[in-house]
């Protein structure tokens, strides 16, 4: 496999010279983590969340809704306006989960957010 130049001069960057950076990225997707943990308990609380170990990825358990996993994947696009992975993709056990994307700019999060609990609000009136 040939190296190009500028393939190794930033993998030579990004080892040398971007801990700072890497440490940013990490605090600022923690601090989304927990946004998205605390407004989903406290304003959305007939859903229920896993908190991640290891990744930037969010399983939302939607199974008190009472939706099929085609229901729930429509559901999320059509009145919530997001896309969020149907947890059936991973498996049988996925079945009424949905997984959430957190790395992305707070402000996306909170309007992602605000819909989700807005179109769950209409849902259960």
């Amino acid at each position: 496999m040939d190296n190009n130049i500028f393939g190794t001069l930033a993998l030579k960057i990004a080892y040398n010279s971007c801990e700072e950076w890497m440490d940013e990225a990490v605090e600022y997707l923690q601090k989304n983590r927990d946004f998205a943990i605390n407004f989903i308990k406290n304003e959305i609380p007939l859903l229920e969340v896993i908190k991640p170990k290891a990744t930037y990825l969010l399983w939302i358990d939607f199974r008190r809704l009472g939706l099929k996993p085609s229901e729930l994947e429509k559901f999320l696009i059509t009145k919530a306006k997001i896309g969020l992975n149907n947890g059936l993709i991973y498996g049988k056990e996925g079945s009424g989960f949905a997984r959430l994307n957190f790395g992305t700019q707070r402000n996306m999060l909170k309007i992602a957010l605000e819909n989700l609990k807005q179109s769950i609000n209409d849902f259960i009136v």
